[in-house]
């Protein structure tokens, strides 16, 4: 008996970003977690705000460097081809 579901074939994994690219993206979720952080104590306030200027440091001129180098990549995987 054959099932009424499609088949589905399997999908091919992405390959990695590369090394410069997954070291901004850890960097920027760090940066990201830290932005949405907020004490009420003195302590932590300056805690995070040191761990904000580590972080936040050139990470828009980062994505755009990156944005440069990486440009054909991405028009290659984000346009269809003919």
């Amino acid at each position: 008996m054959k099932s009424s579901t499609p088949s589905r074939l399997p999908r091919a994994s992405p390959s990695p970003p590369p090394d410069d690219v997954a070291r901004f993206v850890e960097r920027r979720e760090r940066c990201d977690h830290f932005r949405g952080e907020d004490s009420d104590d003195p302590q932590r306030r300056a805690y995070i705000a040191l761990k904000q200027q580590r972080y936040y440091k050139s990470v828009d001129f980062e994505l755009r460097r990156l944005k440069m180098r990486y440009r054909q990549d991405f028009r290659r995987r984000l346009l269809p081809h003919p």
